[in-house]
């Protein structure tokens, strides 16, 4: 890793319920760019989407 680009690792992304329980899980380029947008039914990670169930 070059001096600089800390800020550029990559991660995993992962959604629980409630209960602790994992629903999804995706690899996510660079953490730092990441953008969450929830909704009553969605999440939008990036360009990861999810639908929740009810």
């Amino acid at each position: 890793m070059t001096p600089g680009s800390g800020s550029d690792a990559p991660a995993i992304v992962k959604l629980f319920d409630s209960k602790g329980q994992l629903l999804q899980q995706s690899d996510l380029d660079m953490i730092q760019l990441a953008q969450v947008e929830w909704s009553e039914d969605s999440v939008m990670i990036s360009d990861i989407f999810w639908k929740l169930e009810k």
